[in-house]
């Protein structure tokens, strides 16, 4: 009996819904784009891939940058984390003051067609190492730019 309710118990655990990190407040900061346009670097000759299959354009492309300037911090507000969908870090710094944060986020024509990372979380991490809140950033196939499940633009 008692295997039994243990056994209950953490089946339970496993396919319970975790706890839900909310959004962070949008009058708490402001978000904008840079869009410029790049030529992509060629790859190095120092090294041999045999995987390589992406093919460079001839031209230059349209490259964004992400400028997130927080307007308030609240008081559980330590840290800040930017990963993308391949769960790198591409960002983090130590919240002192309001401040603004700059990230690259890619060629946009690489994120529509899903070559390279289109999703990005930004983090707010308290002292324990616990996410507050966070903001959600998705470049669509079709090039709608959403931020926290909301179009914001069109790349």
């Amino acid at each position: 009996m008692m295997y039994l309710s243990a056994i209950i118990f953490y089946t339970q655990l496993l396919f319970s819904n975790p706890h839900e990190v909310p959004y962070r407040d949008e009058s708490s900061y402001k978000l904008s784009l840079k869009m410029e346009f790049k030529t992509e670097k060629a790859p190095s000759n120092d090294k041999v891939d045999m995987v390589y299959t992406k093919k460079r354009s001839n031209g230059p492309l349209l490259y964004l940058n992400a400028s997130l300037e927080l307007l308030t911090l609240l008081e559980n507000d330590y840290r800040i984390k930017v990963i993308n969908s391949k769960k790198v870090v591409i960002k983090s710094a130590r919240l002192k003051s309001p401040t603004t944060i700059l990230f690259d986020l890619g060629f946009a024509e690489y994120m529509k067609s899903e070559k390279s990372s289109n999703t990005f979380t930004i983090q707010f991490i308290d002292k324990k190492r616990n996410v507050v809140s966070h903001i959600f950033l998705e470049i669509k196939k079709d090039g709608d730019f959403m931020v926290n499940g909301k179009r914001f633009g069109k790349v």
